[in-house]
């Protein structure tokens, strides 16, 4: 569990949580995030260090901006990509993201795979390879969210891409769109690589995201 719980940011005029609401919310993600953090530190066998996590309700068309400047102003950025829908909740989906810069997500293969090459550009068995880190991680974070449901979460085969900017690799939403985006930081720190686990869904899927949330803490519909 996070030590410190998320900073949620809502505009006035979106959707609006109550305090329970948002404490379930935030526990849900304390827990799933956590699992990101604990499954990339098994990964490489290092230290991983969190932010807190950071939850907001913005118009898709600012979802680009939302992106840690650190990894996107000179380095190409690679985002592993699912997305993940409930059977019986069919107004449900949730597009799910791991996001390194291209020199960070090459050193989290070469820590897993051992491999002490210079760093130049990506191969296709490193694209390989980190699509099955995103795999991985992406899995940690929804399997725990899929136990505290207790519902099954069924995700879409992983997607990689490599751009030159994080919006070429965001899945696409309506500019005029309201979107929750749930983000967390992950340091190696000993080597200073960074990341991030975003989610991203719309206000008919948060609905249902929050609805479960609050169930699964024992909490009545509504507060």
């Amino acid at each position: 569990m996070l030590p410190t719980p998320p900073f949620f940011r809502w505009a006035n005029h979106m959707m609006q949580l109550t305090e329970l609401q948002q404490d379930a919310l935030a526990e849900t993600f304390n827990i799933s995030l956590g699992e990101a953090a604990a499954a990339l530190s098994t990964l490489v066998n290092e230290e991983v260090l969190l932010s807190i996590p950071v939850v907001e309700l913005i118009p898709a068309a600012e979802l680009a901006e939302r992106l840690d400047p650190r990894f996107t102003q000179s380095d190409r950025v690679c985002g592993v990509h699912q997305e993940f829908t409930m059977p019986d909740q069919a107004n449900f989906r949730t597009d799910t993201l791991l996001l390194f810069g291209e020199r960070g997500g090459m050193e989290v293969v070469r820590l897993m795979l051992g491999h002490a090459a210079p760093i130049g550009q990506i191969t296709e068995l490193e694209q390989e390879a980190l699509s099955e880190v995103g795999n991985i991680i992406i899995n940690a974070c929804t399997s725990a969210i899929a136990n505290l449901f207790r519902k099954e979460m069924i995700g879409s085969l992983p997607t990689i891409a490599i751009a030159n900017n994080g919006e070429a690799i965001l899945p696409k939403h309506d500019p005029q769109d309201t979107i929750l985006v749930s983000k967390i930081n992950l340091e190696i720190k000993a080597r200073e690589v960074n990341g991030y686990v975003v989610y991203m869904m719309d206000l008919a899927s948060l609905g249902t995201f929050v609805k479960n949330a609050t169930q699964a803490f024992g909490l009545p519909d509504g507060a």
